[in-house]
């Protein structure tokens, strides 16, 4: 944790994560190994996540090896205080608050200054750089859904991120990528 931290409890930060000049707020959780600086407000990392500069996140789930660039942010209070609804399917699911960010998917890259808006649900394995976003974004989608993202480059791409932690992308997960991939 370094200098010009603010931690606010209840929040629960693991082993090995790194917290710099972060503001946590709200009942957060950050798993082990995330690197987290900006401010985070009320939500859940997963193990190898990053959200290293400035930017907001708030009332979200955050999946492993997700990655916001500087700037990036979530809207979780809609403008008129309404209630939140994310995308299922072709049905919107009533969240039943007010306070409601995003979900983000496995392996999912959020580019730089990319604004979430409440309720965004972003799949598995996406390369998200559209500048805003909302409702869903497919499994592998590039840039926001326009195009699908290569499963070799997805996979290169993944295997460099892992690395850069000391893990590999092992058999058994790579089958499970292959397979999501090839069933969409």
């Amino acid at each position: 944790i370094t200098s010009f931290s603010f931690l606010e409890g209840p929040l629960y930060v693991a082993p090995n994560a790194h917290i710099d000049g972060a503001r946590i707020t709200g009942g957060s959780i950050i798993g082990d190994t995330c690197k987290i600086g900006g401010e985070v407000e009320n939500s859940i990392f997963e193990n190898y996540s990053n959200k290293h500069h400035e930017g907001f996140v708030g009332h979200s789930y955050v999946a492993s090896w997700v990655n916001f660039g500087a700037l990036s942010t979530t809207s979780d209070l809609k403008n008129n205080y309404g209630m939140i609804k994310i995308p299922s399917g072709l049905d919107k699911i009533n969240t039943g608050t007010i306070k409601f960010g995003s979900i983000v998917g496995d392996f999912s890259k959020i580019a730089i200054g990319v604004m979430l808006n409440t309720g965004t649900v972003i799949d598995i394995g996406c390369n998200v750089t559209t500048p805003r976003v909302d409702g869903i974004v497919k499994a592998f989608s590039w840039a926001g859904g326009k195009e699908k993202y290569r499963l070799d480059y997805f996979l290169n791409d993944t295997r460099k991120i892992m690395a850069r932690r000391d893990k590999i992308l092992n058999e058994e997960d790579e089958s499970l990528i292959r397979n999501l991939y090839e069933s969409l």
